[in-house]
């Protein structure tokens, strides 16, 4: 059989010309469109899971940064126990009231309250280079002047350079660090 277009010898069994592509006369044309549609959606698919991958692996960077650690958190806000009472998981409302059952019958207490979450870093250094970071020096390097139990006093500078910051970090009453004061040594300095 010949090539309608460029008259080139085609088996018969043959779809398409090896010669120029033509299809031959009566054979069914593939459906291009179809194929691109679907690569497509797949393409697009794989995107978005990158993309929410990305956005979840951020956030647990930025919890483990920060020193929080990630939560597992259970499938509902409350469960139920075998006798019927409410126990709170602490990701819904909570009520600060329990019921205590007495010879009595049931009586409301207040509910034992949990210590607040320390309000600064773990240690010293740590609420240092954090208070650096949010002034936009995260690259300075430190050196500790002083340190005791309770306080301790940093000198701050860009690395191979002068110290520009002096850090006070107090200890708190739940033991975590924080930044009480960064003066600006040079500020102060006049040169001669």
């Amino acid at each position: 059989m010949d090539c309608p277009q460029c008259h080139a010898e085609v088996s018969d069994g043959a779809s398409a010309c090896p010669a120029c592509g033509a299809t031959a006369a009566g054979s069914p044309r593939p459906d291009v469109s179809a194929t691109r549609r679907k690569r497509r959606i797949i393409v697009l698919a794989c995107l978005a899971a990158l993309i929410v991958a990305g956005i979840a692996s951020a956030l647990v960077w930025k919890n483990v940064q920060d020193g929080r650690e990630p939560v597992d958190a259970p499938s509902q806000a409350e469960s139920e126990t075998e006798s019927g009472q409410t126990t709170d998981t602490g990701l819904g409302t909570s009520d600060p009231k329990t019921e205590t059952p007495t010879s009595e019958g049931p009586t409301t207490e207040p509910a034992a309250e949990e210590p607040p979450a320390p309000l600064g870093y773990p240690t010293a250094e740590d609420a240092a280079r954090a208070a650096l970071e949010a002034n936009g020096n995260g690259d300075y390097v430190l050196a500790p002047a002083r340190e005791d139990e309770e306080l301790a006093v940093y000198w701050a500078g860009p690395p191979q350079s002068e110290w520009i910051y002096e850090m006070v970090v107090q200890r708190g009453n739940d033991g975590s660090w924080s930044v009480i004061s960064m003066t600006n040594i040079w500020e102060d300095y006049e040169v001669p």
